[in-house]
């Protein structure tokens, strides 16, 4: 699942906006101490909410 970004400093200056990110690009910003926003819900998104959206298959798989 890709999103539209807008990247905002901790003085919630505009840094940048990005039309397709994945959510290990959102979690690298979010890890910088950026703000990120969701420019289609307009709301901030965390790492607990990126985590939500990464399943299974976004991981390995062992099988012993």
């Amino acid at each position: 699942m890709n999103y539209s970004i807008r990247i905002l400093d901790k003085h919630d200056k505009l840094i940048g906006e990005q039309m397709s990110v994945t959510p290990s690009d959102i979690l690298k910003y979010i890890n910088k101490g950026y703000q990120v926003i969701d420019m289609t819900t307009g709301q901030h998104i965390d790492e607990a909410t990126v985590n939500q959206t990464i399943g299974v298959s976004d991981g390995l798989v062992s099988v012993s």
